[in-house]
């Protein structure tokens, strides 16, 4: 904390001290800065994985703005982290993916980073979507691409490139799986 904030020679000093971050007078003994980090209840015996965050990111390090936080929070309190809103709550990328574990995290991010709406973001994937695959007068219903390759034998980017060119791919035609589909779909082949 001191080096980053203090030693230009530091690898880390642009994004503190070359920012203009301290750290207070009163941290400077150890021991003050000590009693702080046990007056927050951390574990001496080594169970807690908690560490220094700064509340406000662009503020110093200090008592006032310091707590105890795991990694997640910290992953969220950052000068990147971008947020999309609901009902007047914020919401990041890794707070979503913890609320639709089916959403990739880098699914989420860059539909935050491109300024889409809660609906839009949280909507599913199309790489998570149901595909049917169609051969002669058999369709079958899978999880979506992955699990089709996975079952049939086939490379699921192979799927992909099928379905972009809307060509069949080793006899199978692929597509993605209405609901209100009309096809008669058999779900339990064994293959």
């Amino acid at each position: 904390m001191l080096k980053r904030c203090e030693d230009p020679e530091n690898h880390a000093y642009k994004h503190y001290g070359g920012r203009g971050i301290q750290v207070c007078n009163e941290w400077h003994d150890y021991n003050n800065f000590k009693k702080w980090y046990l007056d927050q209840g951390f574990d001496v015996f080594g169970n807690d994985k908690r560490t220094t965050d700064r509340i406000d990111v662009d503020g110093n390090y200090c008592p006032e703005n310091c707590r105890l936080a795991n990694i997640s929070t910290q992953a969220n309190n950052k000068r990147n982290t971008r947020y999309v809103e609901r009902c007047g709550k914020r919401y990041s990328a890794r707070d979503i993916v913890n609320l639709y574990p089916r959403l990739s995290f880098n699914t989420v991010r860059s539909r935050i980073y491109r300024g889409l709406s809660w609906e839009e973001v949280v909507k599913p994937s199309k790489k998570n979507k149901p595909i049917t695959a169609s051969k002669g007068n058999i369709t079958i219903i899978f999880q979506n691409k992955r699990d089709a390759g996975k079952k049939l034998g086939i490379d699921s980017s192979y799927i992909n490139k099928c379905m972009q060119e809307d060509k069949p791919g080793k006899g199978w035609r692929f597509e993605y799986f209405e609901e209100d589909s009309e096809k008669k779909l058999v779900t339990e082949t064994k293959l």
